[in-house]
């Protein structure tokens, strides 16, 4: 079996990395999309069967990729002070884009600016340790495919905009249920993200900024 995974053409690891990752959660999303139905709130038990599913599936893909020959290193995850800074920035500058945005959008059509804000006014109550839990797995799981691997497997073939686009392209497929939202604040966080690794390799300021988003998100739901 080990040969044979090792033997496996590099667009048939693609698109099982990909698939593995982000296939159920872009069906879902494009079902939400096209058939809207009540989500209810945010609770534990739903951000558990989140956190769950993307343990399960981020240890089998990382067993597959290590056999193809991937490492952290290959990655490039290393944590930093600087990288963390860094990540911050790129927090503040999206949620500065993003409320001009809407600031912009809301004299020209209220009515869409209205349902851009609405999408993150989600109700429900958390605790604090599944926000923690959950504001750590889900960047990790996220950016190290979407960002980390999508990018560095398609960077190996020198276009690096192509790289950032797939990547970009990707991570909005998986959100599409969020609507307008989407565009407003998922594509240009995507783009900063791969844009940054694809220059640098340098992975952790994009899941220390991930992280943050998660938690300022997250975080108002909590029940102290």
């Amino acid at each position: 079996m080990r040969r044979f995974l090792q033997a496996l053409p590099a667009t048939v690891e693609f698109i099982v990395v990909v698939s593995g990752a982000f296939g159920l959660l872009i069906i879902a999303s494009l079902q939400q999309m096209i058939w809207p139905r009540p989500t209810g709130g945010l609770s534990d038990a739903s951000l558990h069967s989140v956190i769950g599913y993307e343990l399960i599936v981020l240890t089998v893909l990382l067993a597959f990729l290590r056999v193809r020959g991937w490492t952290l290193e290959r990655i490039g995850i290393r944590i930093t002070a600087r990288d963390t800074f860094i990540g911050l920035g790129f927090v503040l500058a999206i949620e500065l884009f993003s409320s001009g945005v809407l600031l912009a959008l809301a004299p020209i059509s209220p009515r869409l600016a209205a349902s851009i804000a609405d999408a993150s006014a989600v109700s429900g109550t958390l605790g604090l340790t599944t926000v923690l839990i959950f504001s750590v797995v889900n960047p990790v799981f996220e950016e190290l495919f979407v960002c980390g691997y999508v990018v560095s497997a398609l960077r190996g073939n020198g276009d690096g905009w192509t790289a950032i686009n797939v990547s970009v392209a990707i991570r909005l497929l998986y959100h599409l249920y969020q609507g307008p939202a989407a565009a407003i604040g998922i594509v240009p966080f995507g783009l900063i993200l791969a844009f940054w690794y694809a220059r640098t390799r340098r992975l952790w300021p994009a899941l220390a900024a991930h992280a943050v988003a998660n938690f300022v998100d997250l975080v108002r739901f909590v029940v102290w």
